[in-house]
């Protein structure tokens, strides 16, 4: 998903997250990982993942972030290109009953977010890494609850770092549901 959760370095606005789409976003994740194993990008080193809420710009719509890799060799790729517009056109309106969720802890790719939304039915929003955890505050949580219509707060328990007492104390004042990924991928 787009959004700064602090200066706008790299486009958009500071501590300001974008609307988001978590069921059209998972929905791409999924068509995509089948899409990698079937087309056979997957043995050639392409991996699906979520990646975490970034960097500009920003809109006033409700919007989801789809990437075809980060370097020129991944952009030349006519088969990973297709992969993507096919994702694009057959899985923006496809209908689930997923759980909205946001995530807090982890890695950019966000490898155990990742898992739990190919594995169950689990549609993430916002996700704030680690890297970012030190400037998320109240606001910026209610940001991605409200931003991505979320009913739960699901947290990468080891991902949290040394975080993880004032990450619960948030959580508690967000008065949602916390769960912790690694307890639900079991």
């Amino acid at each position: 998903m787009i959004g700064n959760f602090r200066d706008a370095k790299f486009g958009g606005k500071s501590m300001e997250l974008s609307g988001a789409l978590p069921w059209i976003g998972a929905n791409f994740l999924r068509s995509l990982n089948e899409k990698n194993v079937s087309s056979g990008l997957g043995s050639k080193g392409f991996t699906v993942s979520y990646e975490a809420t970034h960097h500009g710009p920003f809109s006033n719509k409700k919007c989801v972030f789809i990437e075809l890799g980060s370097s020129p060799a991944e952009w030349g790729n006519a088969v990973a290109a297709r992969v993507i517009a096919e994702t694009v056109i057959e899985s923006t309106l496809k209908r689930v009953s997923d759980k909205i969720v946001i995530g807090l802890g982890g890695g950019h790719y966000a490898p155990d977010f990742t898992k739990l939304a190919l594995r169950k039915n689990y549609a993430f929003g916002h996700i704030c890494p680690k890297h970012h955890l030190e400037n998320l505050n109240n606001s910026l949580i209610q940001k991605m609850i409200r931003q991505s219509r979320a009913s739960e707060i699901i947290l990468d328990w080891k991902g949290l770092g040394k975080s993880k007492e004032r990450i619960l104390l948030l959580c508690e004042k967000a008065a949602l549901p916390v769960s912790r990924v690694q307890n639900l991928l079991k």
